[in-house]
């Protein structure tokens, strides 16, 4: 026998579980043909350390030996801890009385209800749809760090930037009703972050307007991170009044939308309004003002961490064709470039920056 993949509520090495009983399962093979390797009985071990578990000491649960040939267990120890990672190992017998041991997994906690300390903030009180906010916040760390955990959310959608560093994918986080269920997103940053002076930042866009998009709730933004040193002690970084908002934005607010469906925002980008040391220390303070708290209380919103994966970038496509209405002497030059088929997506375009000042470029999607 050999057992692998092993999962926690189906994902491999997820972030952010907020459930206090998770379904561990895992899968086994070679079964000889005559039956006797089919398993007969297993059992499960979860420990707070990887050396801990190896050695089968401390142990936060032991499922004991059962009996079934069972492939998951639920979870059916002491509570669990917020924002914490664990390791668990599985072992089964086959009809021989002979065992196969697991390697060892990991999974993390994300947040549960009384871990979210960090306040629901926007760039003003007011609410107007297709709104986007430039958020940043500069702190500092002090000594060597062992783990960083960030957690985000927003409505409708945020990208968010650790030391200029992009974190996950696109359209995050999946739209919910926000008052039965919020999703926030879970990420290790142990890697982005440094001794010294660090920002986190994040653009993030209120869609509002009805039409599908069918539950408007309120314009926000969430975050909080979490730092644990490497002699013990912790540093927590969550969103409040205190953090900055960019004054001067290169979107444009409230924005029409593209269609009477109202999912889909026009952008109206003026990139010679982008600074891009918003993203790093020591930004002019006179650009920035405080952020205030959103119309949302901290328990308003129950969170949820998303375990559906985010939007990615599943291929590059060169379009096929492009049909030009160039040098006609009219007053618009027009370009259409055929993707060769109908897909959802973002357009790459690189533009030459001298003598372009001032260009405005306007980009449409059609599915003829």
């Amino acid at each position: 026998m050999l057992i692998y993949i092993l999962r926690v509520n189906g994902i491999d090495s997820p972030l952010g579980v907020d459930e206090q009983q998770p379904r561990f399962s895992w899968q086994i093979s070679q079964v000889d043909r005559s039956g006797s390797g089919i398993p007969t009985h297993y059992q499960v071990w979860v420990a707070n350390s990887e050396s801990g578990l190896a050695r089968e000491e401390h142990l936060i649960w032991d499922s004991g030996v059962r009996p079934g040939s069972l492939i998951h267990v639920d979870y059916n120890g002491p509570e669990l801890t917020g924002n914490t990672r664990y390791w668990w190992k599985v072992r089964a017998w086959d009809t021989n009385g002979k065992y196969i041991e697991s390697d060892a997994a990991m999974w993390e906690t994300g947040l549960f209800r009384e871990d979210w300390t960090a306040e629901w903030i926007w760039r003003s009180d007011q609410v107007a749809p297709n709104e986007f906010a430039y958020f940043r916040k500069e702190f500092g760390l002090s000594k060597p760090m062992e783990h960083a955990k960030l957690y985000v959310s927003a409505h409708h959608v945020a990208k968010v930037y650790v030391n200029a560093q992009l974190l996950g994918g696109y359209g995050s986080p999946a739209p919910t009703h926000p008052w039965k269920r919020k999703y926030y997103l879970a990420y290790d940053v142990t890697e982005s972050l440094k001794t010294g002076t660090n920002v986190v930042a994040a653009v993030a866009h209120y869609l509002g307007g009805g039409g599908q998009n069918y539950v408007n709730g309120l314009p926000g933004f969430r975050m909080q991170l979490h730092v644990t040193y490497t002699d013990g002690s912790e540093a927590l970084v969550a969103t409040d009044p205190s953090w900055q908002t960019l004054l001067t934005i290169p979107h444009r607010q409230s924005t029409p939308y593209q269609q009477n469906r109202k999912i889909s925002a026009i952008e109206d980008f003026d990139a010679r309004k982008y600074d891009e040391k918003w993203l790093l220390p020591d930004f002019s303070q006179e650009s920035c003002e405080q952020a205030v708290r959103a119309n949302i209380n901290k328990e308003d919103w129950p969170m949820k961490w998303q375990e559906i994966p985010e939007g990615k970038i599943d291929e590059e496509i060169v379009p096929s064709r492009v049909l030009s209405d160039l040098d006609q002497g009219k007053e618009h030059d027009v370009q259409v470039f055929d993707t060769g088929k109908i897909v959802s997506g973002w357009p790459r375009i690189s533009i030459p920056g001298t003598g372009n000042a001032g260009c405005t470029i306007q980009m449409r999607y059609s599915e003829d």
